[in-house]
């Protein structure tokens, strides 16, 4: 019975150790360590139960290993290497230097909230490693190295998701909910870096991703599409990676066919030996040097297109009968949907996507015109075809094969409907989708 009491007695007073020490009494103290408190220095004497770690304290005494704590007029003993004295801060201005859980207590068994990398708190008290801290009205425990005196800096930057479909996820956790997946070159800005993750924006939604998943710099956007080309260089190198300083696989003679299943401005993912790999896409040609240089054809001097009016239609490549209307062989006039500028097409084979070709140098020199230089970026357009108006993608790069001379491009370049897809991948490109949509909207 004894007993009893005197155990109901100890979790009394250790309901109120958590009270200010009034003036007097001995020093503050944190146990940091959940401990066992007796009623004398040794654990043969009675037990008053347990002290859970993060409980503050007034330590009277220490001796031969035992701390002597005191509370209203209750004494107790534990073991002195499970306390800490404190150091207090009265509420010092501090912040998060990495994103952490405030705790109720050391033993991390509560979680108060979650605290994030940059968030300003106020500092009371230092124990044992830990902090005792206070966060929009709530208070509890963080270790105390996630704490710095210095105000994070305000600086942000814009980034950009450099791959297709690059995650953003809930927390710094590859394991942790996927808050968004990003296309390629989607903007977002970089609140904070920390290791190996960047704390992010994009929109209203503000989560982490990787670092690796970003660039400070749009990047090249491969096109995956299938073609012959030949090397127009003698001893054209063939790369392991997409860089110059790579292993160097084989050197080729000039005329060599080569298989080419991807391409950027720069380089070009080509089959060698049945395997990947890379060449500059300066040592590859769509023709033999062998090949005579087609004859130009006469040209007009300025394109007769006449720019599409009004709104545009949506087909679906699929479903459609948007490839027939679109047949091999017609030429549309495509108008650019953000300078206006119109000039003539000529659909010259594709069969996931349209491949085309300007019809006239004119037509070539509007066309650069409206995308400013040859470039990967996805264009919204309207493809007008017997007065009807129809809604698409492009990009201003020539690559591949040509079969319309004299008209300044050198090879075609893809024009896409809803849902059509890459030659090389057979996916849908999610950039020239975006473009449709911004087609859609537009009324010209």
């Amino acid at each position: 019975m004894r007993k009893n009491i005197l155990v109901k007695a100890i979790a009394v007073m250790l309901v109120f150790l958590l009270i200010p020490a009034c003036a007097g009494l001995a020093e503050k103290a944190y146990v940091i360590s959940s401990t066992t408190a007796y009623s004398k220095p040794d654990t043969s004497s009675k037990s008053y139960g347990e002290i859970e770690a993060g409980t503050k304290v007034n330590l009277v005494a220490e001796q031969d290993g035992w701390a002597k704590i005191k509370k209203n007029g209750k004494v107790a003993f534990v073991d002195a290497d499970d306390l800490a004295e404190i150091k207090s801060y009265n509420g010092k201005t501090m912040y998060m230097k990495e994103d952490a859980a405030l705790l109720k207590n050391f033993s991390g068994s509560k979680v108060v909230k979650q605290l994030s990398a940059g968030d300003e708190v106020k500092l009371y008290a230092t124990s044992g490693g830990w902090a005792y801290i206070k966060s929009g009205g709530k208070s509890g425990f963080v270790k105390e190295d996630a704490l710095t005196s210095e105000k994070p800096g305000t600086d942000t930057y814009t980034a950009y998701a450099a791959i297709d479909g690059a995650k953003l996820y809930k927390k710094k956790s590859t394991s942790s909910k996927v808050l968004e997946r990003l296309d390629v070159n989607t903007q977002v800005t970089v609140l904070a870096v920390k290791g190996s993750w960047c704390r992010v924006k994009h929109g209203s939604v503000t989560g982490y991703m990787k670092k690796s998943a970003l660039s400070e710099s749009e990047v090249e956007v491969p096109v995956e599409d299938t073609f012959t080309a030949y090397v127009a260089n003698d001893g054209a190198k063939v790369y392991k990676k997409c860089a110059t300083s790579s292993k160097v696989l084989a050197t080729l003679k000039l005329d060599t066919e080569i298989t080419v299943t991807a391409y950027t401005d720069t380089w070009c993912r080509v089959k060698n030996n049945g395997a990947e790999a890379y060449m500059l896409r300066s040592d590859l040609s769509s023709r033999k040097s062998t090949e005579p240089e087609p004859q130009p054809e006469p040209a007009p001097g300025d394109s007769n297109a006449t720019p599409a009016r009004g709104t545009a239609k949506e087909m679906d490549w699929w479903t459609s009968d948007i490839s027939t209307i679109f047949a091999v062989g017609t030429v549309a006039v495509v108008t650019d949907v953000d300078t206006g500028i119109a000039w003539n097409e000529k659909r010259m084979g594709g069969t996931n996507h349209a491949d085309v070709q300007p019809v006239t140098a004119a037509d070539t020199a509007a066309m650069k015109k409206a995308c400013g230089s040859w470039s990967w970026e996805r264009r919204a357009i309207f493809v007008t075809i017997n007065g009807v108006n129809y809604a698409a993608s492009m990009n201003c790069m020539p690559h591949g094969s040509d079969s319309i001379s004299g008209n300044d491009f050198d090879g075609h370049h893809c024009i896409h409907f809803t849902n059509s897809r890459t030659h090389g991948s057979n996916k849908v490109c999610a950039l020239h989708q975006a473009a449709i949509k911004k087609a859609l909207a537009a009324k010209l």
